[in-house]
């Protein structure tokens, strides 16, 4: 979110996790061009169990991996 100029206080999203999981322990590098955040818990939810998962996250398998991701901004 910029905090300065023009677009002062206008937050956009960019990054977005399956339902029911949750992003962890972001970690902004590389001049600010980088964000890894961990996924947690993805295709968990009150209705979900092991053999019907809300999600199969990062893959099309059988079931869910919690996974690190990288987002980047090109330069």
């Amino acid at each position: 979110m910029p905090t300065s100029g023009p677009d002062r206080g206008k937050v956009e999203q960019f990054v977005t996790v399956p339902r029911g999981a949750e992003a962890c322990g972001p970690l902004v590098t590389d001049r600010n061009r980088s964000l890894f955040f961990a996924v947690q818990h993805p295709g968990e939810a009150d209705t979900a169990t092991f053999e019907a998962p809300q999600s199969t996250w990062p893959h099309t398998d059988d079931f869910p991996r919690p996974s690190v991701v990288v987002a980047f901004r090109r330069a």
